[in-house]
């Protein structure tokens, strides 16, 4: 019945699509068919479609714009890469995937212009020119973690900590490691962890 009715819209040729979870319980086949329709509308730009999801991927693959949705309210607008690298609120980074978030209090480091961030008995520096209370955002895949302590290292915030909890999912591996007084949900290809 799905396939019928995008099949439908589609042979209708209207100016504008307006598709509700449209990839929602499509075999991969029909997904395929349907990602190269919409990548063929997207690269023509001689329609418009509006597109509802709750799967960021598909949010940044199609999405020229996005408007992010909360409680019936729109919670921010932008670009692909603004709402997925600067999300405005908590509820849009979880949604992106900032799974780790800290609450603490940021101070701003005059020697090197970095915020100095305390939460609870880690001091976490981030690029930001922030003061006060302050939420830290951090996506799983953006921590990488290693048996010995790097001595030449580009991460600006290195921390011991231990590995509570290892989950495989085939090629990736998520991982809970705890620093002090807060855990990390970290997920990397599995075969970043050989070393």
């Amino acid at each position: 019945m799905q396939r019928v009715a995008i099949a439908m819209n589609f042979i209708l040729n209207p100016e504008v699509y307006l598709l509700d979870e449209v990839s929602a319980n499509l075999d991969p086949m029909n997904l395929k068919l349907l990602d190269d329709f919409i990548m063929k509308i997207k690269q023509n730009k001689e329609k418009t479609i509006i597109m509802s999801t709750h799967d960021p991927l598909e949010a940044i693959k199609y999405a020229d714009r996005i408007a992010v949705l909360s409680k019936g309210q729109i919670t921010q607008i932008g670009t692909p890469n603004e709402i997925f690298t600067a999300p405005k609120d908590e509820f849009t980074a979880l949604f992106v995937g900032y799974e780790n978030i800290l609450y603490g209090t940021a101070e701003l480091d005059e020697s090197t212009g970095l915020s100095q961030i305390k939460v609870n008995d880690l001091i976490i520096t981030a690029s930001s020119q922030q003061e006060g209370n302050v939420k830290v955002c951090i996506r799983p895949e953006s921590i990488g973690i290693v048996k010995e302590p790097a001595k030449n290292t580009s991460y600006r915030n290195t921390f011991e900590g231990i590995v509570e909890n290892i989950r495989e999912l085939g090629n990736i591996c998520h991982l809970i490691v705890r620093c002090k007084s807060e855990k990390f949900f970290i997920k990397n290809p599995e075969d970043a962890y050989d070393t």
